[in-house]
């Protein structure tokens, strides 16, 4: 998707972004109104996975650790400081052996269900602050980039920040990397542009 976005991208496509969304989901839509049951079952499958499975993970994360001591961000700094660490005490084999009786399947929830586990109510109303805060160095940094590069890194970071826990992605995922990365790339100047 990388490689197709940089070779035909360009600036006055923006206009039929929105127009090719929406086309592709009607699309989609039609193959599972009039395709054949394979087809429909995969389409199924890919909108059950990007929109009902996150939140069913959220909600376990919720239901578990309402009642369950709370993570206080142990996950993702504590183990800096632990000598051994178990990576299947971790709260997704938790709660794939809690919910889905499976300990060796791991549930990773996305930023909702990270959220709730790491200070319950108080990290809703703390972390989106601290993440757009992130979003704004993501910003500053590929100010003045080629566009292709901005829509790649945001397209990539984007699927990794709805998929995993936030922590998780800035360092593990490399946002926090490739803002350095893009700080240091040379901008365009009226005369290169």
């Amino acid at each position: 998707m990388t490689i197709l976005i940089y070779f035909f991208y360009k600036k006055e496509y923006n206009k039929y972004l929105l127009h090719a969304f929406i086309g592709f989901n009607s699309i989609l839509i039609f193959f599972v109104v009039f395709g054949s049951e394979n087809v429909q079952i995969s389409i199924a499958g890919l909108y059950s996975r990007t929109f009902f499975t996150p939140t069913l993970l959220a909600y376990c994360h919720y239901d578990y650790f309402s009642t369950h001591e709370l993570l206080y961000l142990r996950e993702h700094f504590g183990h800096w400081f632990e000598t051994t660490v178990n990576h299947k005490n971790n709260s997704p084999y938790i709660i794939a052996a809690t919910y889905f009786n499976d300990p060796e399947m791991s549930s990773n929830t996305g930023l909702i269900g990270s959220d709730y586990a790491q200070f319950g109510w108080a990290s809703l109303l703390v972390f989106p602050f601290v993440r757009a805060f992130f979003l704004r160095v993501f910003d500053m940094s590929s100010f003045k980039l080629d566009a292709r590069i901005y829509l790649i890194s945001s397209f990539s970071f984007g699927i990794l920040f709805i998929n995993g826990a936030f922590f998780t992605a800035l360092i593990s995922g490399g946002f926090l990397a490739v803002c350095f990365l893009l700080y240091l790339m040379p901008r365009y100047t009226k005369n290169n542009e």
